[in-house]
C-alpha cells in the first residue's frame, strides 16, 4: 500500500510520503523494499501543482500522462476523480495547489472533497503516524553508557557506548507542524511491524512554491569512543546494520529528484519521462562523484555532502601515484586544488610537483613547487629535501 500525508501550516503545506512499491493485484510484501524498489509518489507538476498516490501504480501513471503539462486545476482534479473511479478506489490522491488559494483536496473511498489536512493509504501506518504525531517529545534520543575501557586503551581513558544513534539533518522550514510530519513519517518507516510502508521518506513543501526537501538520515548500531577530545563517528557499515541517505533533493524542472546511499555506494536519480511517474535509475557512484554526475546531467545541486570531497580527491590521487598511473593521479590532484581553499591547496600542488618529478617534467614541477611555496611557506624544507636529497 503506502502512506502520503499533507497538511496545511499557515500558508505553507507539508507533504510526506514514502517509497514502497505496490504491484497490481500482488498482496503487498511482508517486508520493508530497498530505495532500488520504490518509486516517488509525490509528483510536483510545477512550482504552484502538486499530486500524490497511494495504491496500484498504473492509474496514476495515465492519470499523469492524461494531465500532461495542464495547469487547469479543475480539470486535473476531474482527472484524479477519473481515474480513482477506473480504479475501483485502489488508487487514491491528494491534489495541492499553492495560488491563488492554498488548498488541498483528497479523492478516495469515491469522495472529492476539499480539507486542511489529508491522508491516503494504509490505515494502520496512519494510525501509527498519528501516535508519533501527537506523543510528547522524547526526552532521550539515545541512550549512553559508561564501559570499562578497552584492553588497548591506555589507563584512566573514558570508553563510552553509544547504543544507540538515529540522526537526521533536515532543511529548516521554521514550521514545528512540518518538522512534526517528517519525524512521524521517519517513526512508521522504521517501525518494522508496519509492512504496508516502506523505502525512504520524501518530503514536499509548499512556501511560496512546491519543492523537494533535502534531508540527510544517519542511523548507526552501537559504537565505542575511547580517549578524549573530538571524535569522528562515522557513517558505520552495512554489515554492523548502519545506513545513510542524503536525499539530495529535486530539479528545476521538477522532472528528477535524486538520493545517495553511502553504504551502498550508490545513487538513484528518479526521473519522470512521458510526464509519467518519477522512476529510478540506479548509478554506481560515491557521493562526491554521484554530486557531479546529477550536477551535469540533471541539474541537480547537492545541499550537503557526508563525504569529505578534498579528501576523496587526494586519497584517489595518492592511490594512482603509488600505482604509477601518473597521468590519472594528475587529474585527481587538479581537481583537489580546484576544490581545495586556502592553505589547503598546498598540498595539492606539492604532490602534484612530485609527480611531474617522476614524469621528468622538471619546468612544470618547479613551477608547482614555487607555487606551493607561495601559499605555504611551511613546504620550503619538505621541497628543498626532495630537490636536494642528503646522502
Amino acid at each position: 500500500m503506502s502512506l502520503i500525508v499533507a497538511r496545511k501550516d499557515g500558508s505553507k503545506i507539508g507533504i510526506v510520503s514514502d517509497t514502497k512499491l505496490t504491484h497490481p493485484h500482488h498482496e503487498t510484501k511482508n517486508h520493508k523494499n530497498s530505495p532500488k524498489e520504490g518509486i516517488v509518489k509525490t509528483v510536483i507538476l510545477n512550482e504552484n501543482l502538486c499530486v500524490s498516490f497511494a495504491g496500484e501504480i498504473e492509474p496514476a501513471e495515465l492519470a499523469l500522462k492524461e494531465i500532461n503539462t495542464s495547469t487547469d486545476t479543475n480539470s486535473i482534479l476531474h482527472l484524479l476523480e477519473k481515474f480513482h473511479t477506473l480504479s475501483k478506489g485502489e488508487t487514491e490522491f491528494i491534489f495541492c495547489i499553492g495560488k491563488p488559494n492554498l488548498t488541498i483536496y483528497e479523492i478516495k473511498n469515491g469522495i472529492v472533497q476539499e480539507t486542511n489536512h489529508s491522508w491516503i493509504g494504509d490505515k494502520t501506518a496512519f494510525e501509527n503516524f498519528q501516535k508519533s504525531i501527537l506523543a510528547p517529545p522524547a526526552k532521550e534520543q539515545r541512550q549512553e553508557k559508561i564501559e570499562t575501557p578497552l584492553q588497548n586503551s591506555k589507563p584512566n581513558q573514558p570508553s563510552i557506548t553509544i547504543t544507540e544513534m538515529n540522526l537526521s539533518i533536515e532543511v529548516s522550514q521554521n514550521s514545528s507542524i512540518l518538522s512534526k510530519l517528517s519525524s512521524a513519517m521517519d517513526s512508521v518507516l522504521e517501525n518494522d511491524s508496519i509492512s504496508s510502508v516502506g523505502g525512504f521518506k520524501v518530503n514536499v513543501i509548499y512556501d511560496n512554491k512546491f519543492f523537494y526537501n533535502g534531508y540527510i538520515k544517519n542511523y548507526r548500531q552501537n559504537v565505542i569512543m575511547t580517549g578524549y577530545g573530538a571524535q569522528a563517528i562515522g557513517h558505520g557499515t552495512a554489515q554492523d546494520g548502519s545506513y545513510s541517505i542524503n536525499f539530495i533533493g529535486g530539479s528545476s524542472d521538477f522532472k528528477s529528484v535524486a538520493l545517495h546511499v553511502s553504504q551502498g555506494n550508490f545513487g538513484i536519480v528518479y526521473t519522470r519521462t512521458d510526464n509519467g511517474l518519477l522512476k529510478p535509475v540506479i548509478l554506481n557512484f560515491d557521493e562526491v562523484d554521484f554530486s557531479d554526475e546529477i550536477q551535469g546531467k540533471y541539474n541537480i545541486t547537492s545541499s550537503f555532502s557526508t563525504q569529505d570531497r578534498i579528501q576523496k580527491y587526494f586519497t584517489k590521487a595518492s592511490n594512482l601515484f603509488h600505482q604509477k598511473n601518473y597521468r590519472q593521479s594528475e587529474i585527481y590532484f587538479d581537481k583537489g586544488f580546484n576544490a581545495a581553499k586556502g592553505a589547503e591547496k598546498a598540498k595539492f600542488l606539492f604532490s602534484k610537483g612530485l609527480l611531474l618529478l617522476n614524469l621528468a617534467d622538471k619546468k612544470p614541477a618547479m613551477k608547482a613547487f614555487s607555487e606551493t611555496i607561495k601559499i605555504d611557506p611551511t613546504y620550503t624544507t619538505r621541497i628543498l629535501n626532495v630537490l636536494h636529497p642528503k646522502h
